[in-house]
C-alpha cells in the first residue's frame, strides 16, 4: 500500500465507515442516479482510505461496486488524520444531497468542534473569531 498514489483493490477488502454510516441514512434519494453513473463510466473519483482498510470517503460508491460486481475501485490510500473521525466524516460529505435530520446531525458535531458559545464576542477573541468562521465555511 502507497499512500497518497492511486491504485485499484477489491472493493470487498474494503471496511465502511461507521461514522458515516450513522450520519447518513445508507441509501441516499440520488442512490440509482449515482449507480447509473458508475455503470456508465466506471468510478471517476477514488475513495479514499486509511491504512486499515477503513473507507474516509466512498461508503456509497463501494456498496454500488459491490452491488456492480466490480472486481476492482480505485483507491487513494491516505495516513490517519489527528482530526476527529466525525469531523472528517461531515467534510468529506459536502456534496451529498441531505435530508434535514442529517443537516442537524453535522450542526451538533460542527458545535462541538468549534465551539464559540452564544453571544460571544468574536471581536474580542480570535479564537473564538476562528471557530464562528470555521463552522460558517464547513
Amino acid at each position: 500500500m502507497e499512500e497518497n498514489k492511486l491504485i485499484y483493490v477489491d472493493p470487498n477488502i474494503l471496511v465502511e465507515n461507521e461514522n458515516t454510516n450513522q450520519l447518513y441514512c445508507s441509501e441516499p434519494e440520488n442512490w440509482s442516479r449515482i449507480k447509473e453513473d458508475i455503470k456508465l463510466v466506471g468510478i471517476l473519483e477514488p475513495l479514499i482510505v486509511d491504512p486499515d482498510n477503513v473507507i474516509v470517503s466512498g461508503n456509497i460508491r463501494r456498496r454500488i461496486a459491490i452491488e456492480l460486481k466490480m472486481a476492482t475501485v480505485p483507491v487513494i490510500y491516505q495516513k490517519k488524520s489527528g482530526i476527529d473521525a466525525k469531523l472528517l466524516s461531515v467534510s468529506h460529505a459536502q456534496q451529498r444531497i441531505k435530508t434535514p435530520s442529517e443537516i442537524l446531525k453535522e450542526v451538533k458535531i460542527l458545535e462541538e468542534n468549534y465551539p464559540v458559545g452564544k453571544g460571544s464576542r468574536t471581536d474580542l477573541n480570535p479564537e473564538i473569531r476562528k471557530n464562528q468562521e470555521l463552522r460558517k465555511n464547513v
